[in-house]
């Protein structure tokens, strides 16, 4: 089924200045036949490092996805909830039920907490911003305010560094055309020039961390 693409982008996306990998559209998200609130960048190099960097316009976000939730929060557990399901490793099928089940929930109780996450100092067009980060097995996930009207999110595999530097960025860098309607069919004529990055999310998970978030489902039901 073919579903009506969505409006060309009305909101600047950011990405990573300077980044001498590859670099591409991830992901985009909204209702269909609509403007899109939300889409992500990703950057990838070929020792193993993925970023992937995540736009919302502010006013959009909040009135589509936050609810009765601070906009900031809901997009902080939202980065959280992505992040949790990128990096699980294989599960027994009792395990993979209950992680299913709590990774919303524990979602929300850390994003609800961003503004106590680690400090980190981004740059946005050159200019300093603070920035909020949460740390899972191999990864990190973080946002920023600075960008005005806008909620920037960071996600990062393999990176050691907690500094980043965004810029406005162009479809020409990333091999899309940001002036003509998004759809499905776009993103899929990217997939063959991509990297395959599927090792990085679940190669190197920490089993301790995916513990606290089945800890969190509570008890295994018998």
């Amino acid at each position: 089924m073919d579903f009506p693409p969505h409006p060309p982008l009305d909101f600047s996306l950011f990405g990573l200045d300077g980044w001498s990998g590859a670099q591409w559209v991830g992901f985009f998200e909204g209702e269909v036949g609509q403007p899109v609130w939300s889409v992500t960048l990703d950057h990838h190099r070929q020792d193993s490092a993925l970023v992937l960097v995540k736009t919302a316009p502010r006013e959009r976000w909040d009135r589509l996805m936050a609810g009765e939730e601070p906009g900031a929060a809901d997009f902080a557990s939202d980065l959280v909830r992505v992040l949790l399901d990128m990096a699980r490793p294989e599960f027994e099928e009792s395990e993979r039920d209950r992680y299913n089940r709590s990774i919303w929930p524990f979602s929300r109780a850390q994003g609800g907490q961003w503004q106590s996450w680690e400090p980190a100092q981004w740059t946005v067009d050159g200019n300093p911003f603070p920035a909020r980060l949460w740390r899972f097995a191999h990864a990190w996930t973080g946002l920023t305010l600075g960008a005005p009207e806008h909620y920037v999110g960071v996600t990062a595999f393999d990176v050691d560094g907690t500094g980043v530097d965004l810029i406005v960025a162009s479809g020409a860098e990333y091999g899309f055309d940001f002036s003509v309607p998004f759809s499905i069919h776009g993103l899929q004529a990217q997939v063959p020039e991509r990297p395959d990055t599927s090792d990085i999310f679940r190669s190197k998970s920490r089993h301790l961390d995916h513990d606290r978030v089945l800890a969190s489902a509570g008890p295994l039901e018998s």
